[in-house]
């Protein structure tokens, strides 16, 4: 699972992986593409030439990118969802700030933030029109409140076609696309394609959770990405759905419900053989010791801790669906 998650994580996906495993048929990791598999114990030979690999891999090679938003808060956030082990970030409260394009032309990608004043998102883009106007091919915009930035973009058709980012996911996946070292580098779509994942569109989900809020703060993200939401706010409600719907790839199930909580609701399910396969992801607001291994053995196939983790979120979905669609694949040929 480790493995599947660093490979769909977008913000890890281009770092190579060396697996060192004492499991059986772990050879097979390289057709999904480990960069090295060696069996324990490892010698001393063997380790140094990992690290020698290592050391020469492409990817070792700093990206950067600039994060330029005048709210330093948000720029903290900025940087962090872009952040990874092979990408540099400098951050700057405005364009004038950095010398303007001649600094900007040493970046490989540069992130404008706006907030929801116009006025202020006005002057942003006014300052980008004049200093980054050579750099657009390398520019995303990242805005919470697209309706604010898309009155102040109307001003400035030239930047129309600039990718834009409402959420911290979106925006790590669309400057992933523009890396260096990224298999589609160079070929940054807008936000309405960007979300077209192939990964997750087209997929079904499925959401237990008797806090609406929860459900729609969840259900707009994932809506993004073209996954189709269904949500049931109890148990029954929701082992209900998952029977009368069979093509669902994945349920997220909150442990903290009325009547029938989360661990006899996955434990309910697993106990059904038509629905005993669905791939189940617990959502817990605690966060202690022993929670993961209490909702495995109640049926979890994963575990994720409220606040929720949207990257670490997107990943999880991603293996689960895949694994899903694979076992739905092999069901149909050997019909």
């Amino acid at each position: 699972v480790l493995f599947d998650l660093l490979r769909h994580d977008p913000k890890t996906a281009g770092i190579p992986i060396h697996v060192i495993s004492g499991a059986e048929h772990v050879d097979q990791l390289i057709d999904h593409g480990a960069a090295s598999v060696s069996a324990k114990p490892v010698s001393s030979d063997g380790l140094a030439s990992i690290l020698d690999a290592i050391r020469e891999s492409e990817a070792r090679a700093q990206r950067t990118v600039l994060v330029v938003d005048p709210d330093a808060d948000r720029r903290l956030s900025l940087v962090e969802a872009i952040r990874d082990g092979i990408t540099r970030v400098t951050a700057l409260p405005g364009v004038a700030a950095g010398a303007g394009k001649a600094v900007a032309e040493g970046y490989d990608a540069v992130v404008l933030g706006f907030g929801r004043s116009a006025k202020e998102d006005a002057q942003i883009l006014e300052e980008a029109a004049d200093h980054l106007a050579g750099s657009l091919p390398r520019l995303v915009f990242f805005s919470p409140y697209a309706d604010v930035l898309q009155q102040a973009v109307a001003l400035h058709p030239e930047m129309s076609e600039v990718p834009r980012a409402e959420n911290a996911a979106q925006l790590s996946l669309l400057i992933s696309q523009m890396l260096p070292g990224s298999e589609r580098a160079g070929h940054v779509p807008a936000i309405s394609s960007k979300v077209q994942n192939a990964d997750l569109a087209g997929a079904k989900v499925l959401i237990i959770d008797d806090d609406i809020r929860n459900i729609y703060s969840l259900t707009s993200v994932l809506e993004t990405y073209d996954i189709e939401v269904l949500h049931a706010e109890r148990g029954r409600d929701g082992i209900a759905l998952l029977e009368e719907m069979r093509d669902i790839d994945v349920a997220l199930v909150d442990i903290m419900m009325p009547e029938m909580d989360g661990y006899e609701t996955m434990r309910e399910i697993r106990r059904r053989p038509e629905i005993a396969d669905i791939p189940l992801i617990s959502v817990t607001a605690k966060a202690m010791k022993g929670d993961r291994r209490k909702c495995l053995e109640a049926g979890a196939s994963d575990y994720i801790a409220k606040p929720v983790d949207l990257d670490l979120l997107l990943a999880l979905l991603r293996v689960w669906i895949g694994r899903a669609r694979s076992r739905g694949g092999a069901e149909l040929a050997a019909q």
